[in-house]
């Protein structure tokens, strides 16, 4: 299974406004999927999600929950310290617009 290039991410903070989350995924190919597909396709093995940093490519995790909100999130970090490359993506150009599951 090919994993998914993430290019960009919608934000949204359900607990704080200082407690930001990946809200929708925008992939290399244009189509945006919900965090929570992401988070179910990541639990269930049905695909995997991927942040290339430079010469490196991150795996993207399911974590939490998170103490501020209580949810599971999406991080992207190799190393497992508070770098987190998912959250350091461009905002999503289509923010709001309807998601499409990938296929």
């Amino acid at each position: 299974m090919e994993p998914h290039r993430v290019v960009a991410i919608e934000v949204s903070a359900p607990g704080r406004r200082n407690d930001p989350h990946p809200a929708a995924l925008q992939l290399g190919d244009g189509r945006q999927v919900s965090a929570m597909r992401a988070i179910m396709d990541i639990r269930y093995g049905v695909a995997s999600y991927v942040v290339v940093d430079g010469d490196r490519t991150i795996s993207v995790r399911v974590v939490g929950p998170c103490p501020h909100c209580g949810l599971e999130y999406l991080r992207a970090d190799d190393d497992a310290t508070t770098s987190d490359r998912l959250m350091r993506l461009p905002a999503s150009p289509f923010a709001g617009r309807s998601l499409v599951p990938p296929g």
